[in-house]
């Protein structure tokens, strides 16, 4: 990543990812892949919190621009 909002279609899915494969929802951590759920206490607050803050910025209007991905599209 060299820019900062990340850039490519699917860039505002990222904090969504991230929680995913740590384990932050009801899924069992799929990451980090030679030690999964290895990141916890601190870390994994750390990474909760930016998150939130990227969704909150991102509800506030800061990547304007940048919408999240629709569905329907194939790669």
């Amino acid at each position: 990543m060299t820019s900062y909002p990340f850039g490519g279609h699917h860039a505002m899915e990222i904090s969504g990812e991230i929680r995913e494969v740590i384990g932050l929802t009801e899924k069992k951590p799929t990451m980090p892949a030679d030690d999964k759920g290895a990141v916890q206490g601190d870390e994994l607050a750390a990474i909760k919190a930016w998150a939130d803050a990227f969704d909150a910025a991102h509800a506030g209007g800061a990547h304007e621009g940048h919408g999240d991905a629709g569905g329907g599209h194939k790669h």
